[in-house]
C-alpha cells in the first residue's frame, strides 16, 4: 500500500471517530461517548416538567389503560415508542400507542425511570440503584445505595447522580448525593450532605441541586446542596431551611422548590450560582413540586381540608392566576403547550390554560391520593392513579 493510502487511510479513521463520538461534553472525559438522555421524571434534568409536546387541550377520552399488579405507580417515563413506570412489585415496560405489556420484572417500589442509551436507570425499594436494558428488562448491573430506595437518577457527563443515605438506625451514613459511572456503577464520587438526600437531582451547566425535607430525619429543617457534577465539589449550601418538600426545579438564575407547613408552607428561590435566598412566596399551606415554563412557575398547595394552584411569573412575583378546591393538590404538575395539568387527592386530572387558569377540562379516576405526574406526549397524555395508567386523548 502505498504511503499516500495510507495517510488518507488514517485521516480516515480520525474523522469518523470525531463523527461517532464528537467533543465530550465539559462535565465528562474526552474521548466517551456520552448517552443522550431518551426520557427521565419531570420531562428534562433541570425538572421543570415543559414538555414539547401539544398534549391534550380539549375534554379527552381513554384511549387506553393498563392495570397493574399495585395499587401506586410511580410517574411515567416515554422514551421512544415505550412507556415505563414502576408499581410496589414491579418495573412495566408498555407499548405507548396500544398499553400493551412488552415486559415486567420484579422489583419493588420501582421509582421513575430514567432512559439512556437503551438502558433504563431507576432506584427501587431494594435500596439499589439498578442498570436494566430497556428492550428486555434484564438488570445489567445494580448498586447498593442505603437503608432506603435511592431517588430518581440524572445523567451527564456519563455519570449518573441519585440520592441515597439512612434511617437513624445508620448513624454511619445519613446521607449523600453520589455519582457512578453509567456503564459500569462503579463509584466515582460521594458527597455526604448529613441527611438522606430525598430530592431527585436538578441539573444545569455541570452543577447538581439536590436536598433533604425533615420528615424522617435526625436532624431539624431542610437543605439544598449545588454540587459539581464532574468532581463532586460543593459549590454551595443553603442554611437550614424549613421541611424541603417535593422536588427543585433549576430554571432561568433560580432554584425553585416548595416548603410543607401549614404556618410556613411557601414556594422559595435561591440563586442558582450562591444559594442565596432571592424570594419566598408565602401560601398558608404545604407547596409541593413546581413546574416552569416561559418564565411561570405553577404549583400546587395543600391548606387544611382544601387545596389552591397557582401560576406566578418568576421575574415579577406576580400571581397571574390561581385556583382553588376542596382537596390538597399534592401532585406535580406538568405544562404542554397552552395547557397545564395537575390532580388533586380526590382523583380528579385537571386542565387549564396557561395564561389564563381556565379550566380546561377534568378526568376523575376517583382513586384516591395523586403523587405521580401526568406525562404529555403528542397528542396524548398519561396519567397514572389507583393502579391504573390511563392513555388520555
Amino acid at each position: 500500500m502505498g504511503k499516500n493510502k495510507i495517510v488518507i487511510m488514517l485521516a480516515m479513521l480520525l474523522l469518523s471517530e470525531q463523527t461517532l463520538f464528537g467533543d465530550a461534553p465539559p462535565d465528562g472525559p474526552r474521548g466517551a461517548a456520552m448517552p443522550a438522555v431518551e426520557g427521565c421524571y419531570r420531562g428534562d434534568l433541570r425538572r421543570t416538567a415543559a414538555y414539547p409536546a401539544e398534549g391534550v387541550a380539549n375534554a379527552p377520552r381513554v384511549r387506553w389503560q393498563f392495570k397493574a399488579e399495585g395499587r401506586y405507580l410511580s410517574s411515567p417515563v416515554a422514551a421512544g415508542s415505550k412507556l415505563f413506570l414502576g408499581d410496589e412489585a414491579y418495573l412495566y415496560a408498555l407499548d405507548r400507542a396500544s398499553g400493551r405489556l412488552l415486559w415486567k420484572q420484579h422489583l419493588s417500589g420501582a421509582g421513575p425511570a430514567l432512559i439512556a442509551g437503551g438502558m433504563a436507570f431507576l432506584g427501587a425499594a431494594e435500596n439499589s440503584l439498578y442498570a436494566m436494558d430497556a428492550m428486555t428488562g434484564v438488570s445489567r448491573w445494580k448498586v447498593l445505595t442505603g437503608s432506603v430506595r435511592p431517588t430518581s437518577p440524572a445523567l451527564a457527563g456519563g455519570l449518573l447522580l441519585f440520592g441515597g443515605g439512612s434511617f437513624r438506625s445508620r448513624p454511619d451514613d445519613h446521607g449523600y448525593l453520589m455519582a457512578v459511572d453509567a456503564a459500569t456503577g462503579e463509584e466515582r464520587w460521594k458527597f455526604k450532605t448529613g441527611n438522606r438526600i430525598t430530592t431527585p437531582p436538578a441539573i444545569m451547566d455541570g452543577i447538581a441541586y439536590a436536598g433533604f425535607g425533615n420528615s424522617g430525619h435526625t436532624i431539624s429543617g431542610g437543605q439544598i446542596f449545588a454540587i459539581d457534577v464532574a468532581t463532586g465539589v460543593e459549590r454551595w449550601e443553603t442554611p437550614r431551611l424549613l421541611d424541603l418538600s417535593g422536588s427543585p426545579a433549576v430554571s432561568g438564575d433560580a432554584v425553585l422548590f416548595g416548603i410543607s407547613g401549614n404556618a410556613s408552607g411557601a414556594l422559595m428561590a435561591v440563586s442558582r450560582w450562591t444559594g442565596q435566598h432571592l424570594w419566598k412566596f408565602t401560601t398558608g399551606g404545604s407547596v409541593h413540586t413546581p413546574a416552569v415554563a416561559d418564565g411561570v412557575v405553577y404549583f400546587g398547595t395543600s391548606e387544611n381540608q382544601a387545596g389552591s394552584f397557582y401560576a406566578v411569573d418568576i421575574a415579577t412575583r406576580k400571581v397571574l392566576w390561581e385556583h382553588h378546591g376542596n382537596a390538597w393538590i399534592d401532585s406535580p404538575p406538568t405544562v404542554a403547550g397552552n395547557t397545564v395539568y395537575v390532580a388533586d387527592n380526590h382523583g380528579v386530572l385537571m386542565a387549564f390554560d396557561v395564561k389564563t387558569g381556565r379550566e380546561r377540562w377534568t378526568f376523575t379516576a376517583g382513586r384516591g391520593q395523586l403523587y405521580a405526574s401526568a406525562l404529555p406526549v403528542g397528542r396524548t397524555l398519561y396519567f397514572a392513579s389507583g393502579g391504573i395508567l390511563y392513555a388520555l386523548e
